[in-house]
């Protein structure tokens, strides 16, 4: 990277960055993009698994957000047909109909082009009114004290979020770009007041240090984004405020719906569906500390439990039975006077040169998981102009490269028939859901040409994995960490359920394949331990 010059210097590896990254190698610029740590490993994989069209904003009336989150939705169902699909909710209702059916119904008007696809199975129905008898017959274990009845309607489920992120880069990457995880961009480079590039540390060996000329630097560095001006000569009119949100994982809770839930103080949060498990989230409060030093509290984890039991009793969760918990920060625009949970998602660009007269510069502030795709095609229109290049039409609306699939169903039908009696149909599943149609690749070869370990297929939860997946995330996708695998790459380590010793054999087996010693592979297992701790308040 630092031996040339780019069109475009992309700073953050989340999805917003993924997505710039991708559209503008889509677009024929020439792209380098840098992430700190690994890919989507902040606030991008700390989601709720959804890609939804913002039901809450219209609360706010922020109509056109919720529109183009709706839309973008169906895109993302188009994009990554393999992990984005159709899921029910089911919102209890206490209160009187009126107002929530009117919201219903202007939710489905909104999303008036959702069913504009090609693969029966990703259409979403309509919204229905329950009566509290049907309510309770879907979902038993929702509080009944005052229930008048529930509304049903669809959202779409975003399984492994993270993986799609590492697609975008992926992508991207087979389009010419260049892409660097554990690069920590330390500051802009300047010239005459303009940037002219990024400063670069390789976070494995902090001695090495590097230069990246770019005619354009993108910053889409998300909670970080403020934090990108020390010693520079641009400014950002506004700052980050940053909002937390956990999420638990924990034993399945409902009877296969996502619940909308309301705390007794008016929030708002979801008892979802996942992978067998469910996941229960999301709070939303301010932070004010530096976006790295985040985690769970004991307090985080222990009042969202208190306000789960208090409105779904049924639930009765302790804390012995959380599986796994992660948190994010929320990079939201500034507000002044304005609580977390009514500030905007919307997304704002900053040309630089328009706002502090310093050429070269962009930076990204706010937005959402599911709009990130729009942003993306705002960001490279304006790169394009501010290059001097001619305009060309934007194509990320078509499918990654490992997501043309135009019928989910239809095509896991065949692949499980066409391994019938060589592999077992929860593990081709299990691969499709995770790499799409690369999965025959990752099967065939590490399975089958029966490489060291490959052989072993077990099972995590209700998912089964072959441990040939451990060998093309070293080969194929950029793992440089235990917890990447673990945790990004396969999702096996996210439910809690590993033992010691399989987490021990896959970092030996790592290990052997990058030359760690002894001390290495006990930092590498200590810190993948660490992303499960809960730490005292």
């Amino acid at each position: 990277m630092s031996r040339q010059t780019w069109d475009v210097v992309v700073v953050g590896g989340g999805i917003t960055g993924a997505g710039i990254a991708r559209d503008a190698a889509f677009r024929g610029l020439k792209v380098a993009v840098l992430e700190k740590n690994d890919w989507s490993s902040g606030t991008s994989s700390a989601t709720s698994k959804l890609a939804h069209g913002g039901l809450r904003y219209l609360k706010t009336y922020e109509f056109s957000l919720v529109r183009e989150s709706l839309r973008e939705r169906r895109y993302l169902e188009i994009i990554a047909p393999h992990v984005v699909y159709p899921l029910p909710f089911i919102m209890p209702i206490y209160k009187q109909k009126f107002i929530l059916t009117a919201g219903m119904i202007l939710y489905d008007l909104l999303s008036y082009d959702k069913n504009r696809l090609g693969d029966p199975s990703k259409k979403l129905p309509h919204f229905k009114l329950l009566s509290r008898k049907r309510t309770i017959a879907l979902e038993p274990g929702i509080h009944s004290d005052g229930l008048k009845g529930g509304a049903l309607y669809y959202d779409c489920q975003n399984l492994y979020p993270d993986r799609v992120c590492l697609e975008f880069v992926r992508d991207a990457v087979h389009r010419g770009a260049m892409a660097a995880n554990y690069a920590k961009v330390t500051h802009f480079t300047s010239h005459a007041g303009n940037v002219t590039g990024v400063a670069v540390e390789d976070v494995l060996n902090p001695a090495q240090s590097y230069t990246i000329s770019g005619k354009l630097v993108i910053n889409a560095t998300g909670p970080w984004a403020d934090l990108m001006f020390q010693n520079s000569p641009a400014k950002l009119p506004k700052s980050v405020r940053r909002s937390k949100g956990i999420h638990l994982v924990t034993r399945p809770l409902t009877n296969g719906h996502a619940l909308v839930l309301e705390t007794k103080t008016g929030r708002v949060f979801f008892v979802l569906p996942w992978r067998g498990y469910s996941i229960v989230g999301t709070t939303d409060v301010d932070y004010k500390g530096n976006p790295d030093d985040v985690h769970v509290t004991e307090k985080d984890r222990d009042d969202l439990i208190r306000e789960l039991n208090e409105v779904y009793p049924s639930a009765r969760l302790t804390a012995d039975e959380v599986l796994y918990s992660y948190v994010g920060i929320r990079p939201l625009v500034e507000e002044v006077g304005k609580d977390t949970t009514e500030v905007s998602r919307k997304h704002e660009l900053y040309d630089h040169e328009q706002w502090d007269r310093v050429k070269g510069l962009i930076t990204v502030m706010g937005g959402k998981w599911t709009t990130t795709r729009e942003l993306a095609e705002e960001v490279t229109d304006l790169a394009i102009k501010k290059l001097g290049r001619e305009p060309v039409a934007c194509t990320t609306r078509t499918p990654l490269d490992v997501g043309h699939i135009d019928n989910l169903q239809a095509y896991i039908d065949a692949q499980v028939e066409m391994w019938r009696g060589k592999a077992d149909a929860a593990l081709v599943r299990s691969l499709i859901e995770i790499y799409g149609t690369r999965y025959r690749e990752v099967y065939e070869r590490y399975v089958l040409d029966g490489a060291p370990l490959d052989q072993d297929v077990f099972a995590v939860g209700h998912d089964e994995y072959a441990m040939g997946q451990i060998r093309d995330a070293i080969d194929n996708e950029m793992t440089v960490r235990l917890d990447d695998l673990l945790c990004r790459r396969t999702g096996m380590g996210t439910l809690g359920l590993l033992s010691h010793e399989r987490v021990v054999a896959i970092c030996r087996y790592m290990a052997t394949c990058y030359g760690w010693d002894e001390g290495r592979v006990a930092d590498e297992i200590d810190r993948y331990y660490r992303s499960f701790a809960i730490v005292k308040d």
